[in-house]
């Protein structure tokens, strides 16, 4: 259906995602510099999210001030640099989404391998000193946690002097959803 078709509609008779469609183009008709957006991936199909991410960011390129409610965390972590967590009209986090999340410890490590299989064994017996758990998190990711941060330096050099094939080796830290659910559930 092209826009013409939809100039003798009501709003309120059109999908939620044409509905969405049709008031962010209104919204964006006089080039405003801060645009306030409330939930506006939601109702949208994959095609129109993505066309949304792409307006957003050519605003945000403009010098556009997006603010933007959601539940949904990918778009916030996608978008956002700063967040605010508001839990029973209180603001219960806020900051920059890097140092919220460099908060939380930094003592668990995830390493994708093919060669998994051999690291778990030889992480479990060269470092047991240091290491309070290994686990398989899905297909070729071991997540090793250590008893202190301290020593992530020591797994990555012991690690790579046996050769295994690592293709990521990196600090595990909370996703956005994490982090939102810690500070809402069972407070609401």
């Amino acid at each position: 259906m092209a826009m013409t078709e939809y100039k003798t509609k009501k709003l309120e008779t059109l999908s939620k995602g044409n509905q969405q469609k049709i008031q962010l183009a209104v919204t964006l008709m006089c080039d405003p510099q801060i645009v306030i957006l409330d939930e506006p991936f939601s109702g949208l199909d994959p095609v129109n999210a993505m066309l949304l991410k792409d307006v957003i960011k050519e605003m945000m390129d403009g010098g556009a001030v997006v603010l933007f409610s959601s539940h949904q965390m990918n778009y916030i972590e996608e978008f956002c640099e700063g967040i605010a967590i508001i839990n029973q009209g209180k603001i219960a986090v806020d900051g920059k989404i890097s140092e919220i999340k460099h908060s939380y410890p930094r003592d668990r490590i995830a390493v994708t391998s093919s060669q998994h299989d051999k690291i778990a064994p030889f992480v479990l017996q060269k470092m047991s000193d240091n290491i309070t758990d290994v686990r398989n998190d899905g297909e070729n990711t071991l997540i090793i946690k250590m008893k202190s941060p301290d020593f992530k330096n020591r797994l990555f050099a012991e690690l790579s002097q046996q050769n295994f094939d690592i293709d990521c080796f990196k600090v595990c830290e909370p996703s956005l959803n994490d982090i939102f659910v810690e500070y809402t559930e069972g407070r609401i």
